[in-house]
C-alpha cells in the first residue's frame, strides 16, 4: 500500500513538472503586442532605456518578439534615424509617425549622459547610409 502511494506520488510529480517546463518553456517564447520606440536625431528610446546604437535597439526589439514595432519620429531631423531603423526592421510589422519635437513623447525620455567638455549627441553611427538609401528607393514608388 505504501509502494502503491510513493508511485502514485511520483507520477503525479512527473505530471507536474512537464507541465511547468511546457508553462516555462511557453513564458520564455512569449511574445510582446507592441513596442515603441521614440527615434531621436542622435537616439533610439525603447521602455525608458536609452540607445545611441541602432544595433543594439535591433537587438533589444528582436529580443522582445514584438508582433507590432511602433515608430514615432521626433521632427524631421530625426528623418535618418527613422529611415534606418525602418529598414534595419523592416521584416517586422511597423507602425510608424512622425510627431512634431514638441510633442510630449518627444520632450520626454532618456538623455544619454556625456562628459562636460563633449560636443552635444553625436550622430548615430551604426547606420548604413547606402543601404538605407537603397532600401527606401526600392520601396518607394
Amino acid at each position: 500500500m505504501r509502494n502503491h502511494f510513493f508511485r502514485v506520488v511520483k507520477r503525479h510529480a512527473l505530471v507536474l513538472l512537464a507541465a511547468a517546463a511546457a508553462a516555462a518553456s511557453t513564458l520564455s517564447n512569449a511574445q510582446v503586442a507592441e513596442v515603441r520606440v521614440i527615434v531621436k536625431s542622435n537616439q533610439y528610446l525603447l521602455r525608458a532605456t536609452a540607445f545611441d546604437s541602432l544595433d543594439a535597439l535591433e537587438e533589444a526589439v528582436r529580443t522582445s518578439r514584438p508582433s507590432v514595432v511602433q515608430l514615432d519620429g521626433c521632427g524631421h531631423e530625426a528623418a535618418r534615424a527613422l529611415k534606418a531603423a525602418t529598414h534595419r526592421l523592416s521584416d517586422q510589422v511597423l507602425r510608424i509617425q512622425v510627431l512634431n519635437e514638441t510633442a510630449l513623447a518627444c520632450r520626454s525620455g532618456v538623455v544619454l549622459a556625456m562628459p562636460a567638455i563633449q560636443r552635444p549627441a553625436p550622430a548615430l553611427s551604426d547606420i548604413d547610409d547606402a543601404a538605407v538609401e537603397r532600401y527606401w528607393q526600392q520601396t518607394s514608388p
